[in-house]
């Protein structure tokens, strides 16, 4: 017997409603399923939420990563669109994620590589890989004409420099610790942006980790007009190598709404954040300059710190140092500062507080 049976008690459509949201509020999938099963009136309403969140492994192997839940069988999911095709239709964040490189022989990408052209309305994008493997395949690679892509996020991985012409309506871009390939070898994440720089609205990157050349790669924001949000992460101390890449790039700016850097300390021989913040005295007096030269120019900067390990001292006299070292950028912008005692890892993934166009 199920809920559609004629001699079932029927149930008001409000409760049935509640009972689904609150499913789908746990993520409770077996329960969803069950209850698709014997209630067709809310079969599209479950398929969409089962279907709008899916992580699809390359190259395909069986391997599990451990802490990983399993990734969706890019085959079976093949299969599921090409039977019910507007199933592909609910799909609005979609993660392609390297599990395994040594699968390459039993699959190059062309499984997944099938499923993208049937993903039309996919809004966000992740590619990432959770191994020593670090390049997308070619297959899928050449399948990623996702126009309807606004949010892109990359993480440990090796892409090449023509990806982004697959995004045509690209708003936010996160970055972490991705190569933008121009020349096999050669990263250029400069060139990357410059792609993206009548559309990039919020931008989230780590500095270059090429020490001897960072400087040289500072970010000219300058032709990015309509950028609001630019996050900086993981900036260190006792480098004036990063420092004079930050400040060079920060000068380029015209207009933000929300500025936010977030430095790591990844040194704690020295625990005392106090001390760490006036070692570096000089440096926060020209970034103070840079950010406070214009009124308006930043409207919110939000200064973070936190150490990679272990636990900080002095938070409360180095939140009142750097108060007073950043006097200019107080006046001129909305400041806040927060200084985590202990170790965090943090998603790159900012809430800038503002409503993209």
């Amino acid at each position: 017997m199920t809920l559609d049976d004629h001699s079932y008690p029927s149930l008001p459509s409000e409760l049935i409603d509640a009972v689904v949201d609150e499913l789908i509020v746990d993520k409770d999938i077996p329960s969803l399923q069950k209850f698709a099963l014997s209630h067709r009136s809310v079969v599209p309403k479950i398929q969409k939420f089962l279907f709008s969140d899916i992580e699809l492994g390359m190259l395909q192997t069986h391997a599990v990563n451990e802490g990983q839940l399993p990734l969706a069988p890019a085959q079976k999911l093949y299969d599921a669109f090409q039977a019910t095709p507007h199933l592909a239709e609910y799909v609005d964040t979609l993660a392609l994620v390297i599990v395994n490189p040594s699968a390459s022989a039993d699959d190059n990408g062309e499984s997944v590589a099938r499923i993208l052209p049937l993903l039309q309305n996919v809004r966000s994008l992740s590619i990432e890989s959770r191994c020593s493997g670090r390049v997308l395949p070619d297959a899928v690679a050449k399948a990623l004409a996702l126009p309807s892509v606004t949010e892109l996020r990359t993480s440990w991985v090796q892409l090449w420099l023509s990806l982004p012409s697959a995004f045509p309506s690209l708003r936010s871009l996160f970055c972490d610790n991705t190569e933008w390939i121009a020349i096999l070898g050669f990263p250029n994440t400069i060139r990357m942006l410059q792609l993206c720089q009548e559309t990039l609205q919020h931008l989230e990157a780590c500095p270059p980790s090429r020490c001897p050349v960072i400087a040289a790669l500072r970010y000219n924001l300058a032709l990015h007009t309509r950028l609001r949000c630019l996050v900086i992460h993981r900036m260190v101390f006792y480098s004036p190598a990063f420092w004079m890449w930050l400040l060079e790039t920060l000068s380029s700016v015209q207009y933000l709404h929300t500025l936010c850097i977030d430095f790591l300390v990844l040194n704690l021989t020295e625990s005392d954040i106090n001390k760490i913040v006036d070692s570096d005295k000089p440096m926060w007096n020209q970034l103070d300059e840079v950010l406070g030269s214009s009124h308006g120019r930043f409207e919110q900067v939000d200064i973070c710190i936190r150490p990679q390990s272990g636990k900080l001292h002095g938070c409360a006299e180095a939140r009142k140092l750097l108060g007073t070292l950043l006097t200019c950028t107080n006046e001129s912008s909305s400041l806040s500062i927060n200084i985590d005692e202990e170790a965090t890892s943090p998603d790159l993934d900012y809430d800038p507080k503002f409503t993209m166009e």
